[in-house]
C-alpha cells in the first residue's frame, strides 16, 4: 500500500510541482547513475532538493532511490515520520557525529540504491 502511495505522490503532486511550478531542465541525463550503490548530491537550498533530484531519475527508478534527511528533524511527530520514511523513503541520518551515524546509509548503498543527500 505504501508503495502505491509512493508513486502517486510523486507522480500527482512532486513532478508537476518540479516541472511546471519550477519549471526544471535537466540536461545530460545519461550521466546519472542507472543503478547503485551511488549518492547524488545537492547544494541544498531547500527541502525540495531532495524531491527534485529524485525525479530526475523518473518513476521507472524511483523504488531504488532514497533521500538521506536528518532524522531530529523529520522524525519529530508520528505524522511527519510516516510520511517521510513511508511516502518520501527517506534514510533517517543522526546529525551527531559517530560511528553508528553511517551504518544505514551503508546498509542501503551495499543493497544496490541511489541514495540523493540535499
Amino acid at each position: 500500500m505504501n508503495t502505491v502511495l509512493r508513486y502517486l505522490f510523486f507522480l500527482l503532486v512532486i513532478h508537476p510541482i518540479v516541472l511546471i511550478v519550477l519549471g526544471t531542465n535537466v540536461r545530460r541525463r545519461h550521466l546519472l547513475p542507472t543503478s547503485g550503490p551511488a549518492i547524488v548530491v545537492a547544494n541544498h537550498n531547500s527541502h525540495l532538493d531532495a524531491l527534485t533530484l529524485m525525479t530526475l531519475f523518473g518513476m521507472r527508478r524511483l523504488s531504488i532511490v532514497r533521500p538521506v534527511a536528518a532524522a531530529d528533524y523529520f522524525l519529530t511527530n508520528r505524522l511527519l515520520a510516516w510520511f517521510s520514511t513511508k511516502i518520501i523513503g527517506i534514510i533517517p541520518l543522526q546529525r551527531k557525529m559517530s560511528r553508528v551515524r553511517y551504518k544505514s546509509l551503508v546498509s542501503v548503498l551495499s543493497q544496490g540504491w541511489i541514495t540523493v543527500r540535499q
